[in-house]
């Protein structure tokens, strides 16, 4: 994920899986393109405010695999 010209941008190394996104409210994107348009992505804070995970359509994106 980065920001590109003020857009959260997912790139993936097959194109058909690079979306952009445009902030929809507080931690929530709306896909503009590609195979993510029309989906949310909401980042998921803990108590304290930290980012834990990102769900994006059915998928839950963590920085470790099978965190919840």
């Amino acid at each position: 994920m980065a920001v590109r010209a003020g857009m959260l941008r997912l790139e993936h190394q097959n194109s058909t899986r690079t979306s952009r996104f445009e902030r929809a409210g507080v931690d929530s994107w709306r896909g503009l393109d590609a195979y993510f348009a029309g989906e949310s992505l909401t980042v998921r804070r803990d108590p304290a405010g930290v980012p834990t995970r990102i769900e994006l359509a059915t998928y839950v994106l963590t920085r470790s695999p099978g965190d919840d």
